[in-house]
């Protein structure tokens, strides 16, 4: 996947509104959290179609589930998907990780295990995703404190068949992966 070059950016923090306009200059993009922005009242709109007519943004979703048996929740994905199209990014990102399970919210991005059962239900709900918003998605590493029971393949390897399946690009948060090096020794 070949994805254009923005340049510096920062993640678009509410506190921080009105220094980003002084600072306009410096700054070539904000990704913000989409959540954030989905059933927002009209005054958080209007934030967001200003901060839409002075930076590139690329929205980061925090529920999709995509590493969930579940698949994405119906709902949860149609305003997603209203809200990225809307947008227009060069691409949006999501978690590579479960936030439901059975039916019941977890409350946090837990672990897919890194086995081609996993695997397979993560590329179906890439799939599913990819036809209703057309920006191409980008999948971010997350931090976890143990390997899932019954992995047949290392990080690497899950990732590496995840792109070549689903086509998605990956966002490298270098905190998770060093918070991941400590957790495992790597």
């Amino acid at each position: 996947m070949e994805l254009p070059r923005l340049g510096v950016g920062l993640g678009y923090r509410q506190p921080y509104h009105s220094d980003l306009f002084v600072h306009r200059s410096a700054i070539d993009f904000l990704e913000i959290t989409a959540d954030h922005f989905l059933h927002a009242p009209a005054t958080k709109q209007e934030q967001l179609r200003q901060l839409q007519r002075n930076f590139t943004l690329i929205p980061h979703a925090l529920d999709l589930s995509l590493g969930g048996d579940d698949g994405p929740d119906e709902s949860y994905l149609g305003s997603l998907a209203a809200l990225v199209n809307s947008l227009s990014p060069p691409w949006w990102s999501e978690h590579i990780a479960f936030t439901r399970s059975g039916g019941v919210e977890l409350g946090h991005l837990a672990p897919v295990p890194f086995r081609r059962e996993a695997l397979d239900i993560l590329c179906r709900n890439v799939e599913l995703v990819q036809k209703k918003i057309s920006a191409p998605l980008i999948l971010e590493n997350i931090t976890y404190t143990m390997t899932m029971p019954g992995a047949h393949m290392t990080e690497g390897e899950f990732l590496r068949t995840l792109v070549e399946r689903t086509g998605v690009g990956l966002l490298l948060d270098v905190t998770n992966l060093f918070i991941n090096s400590g957790n495992h020794n790597f």
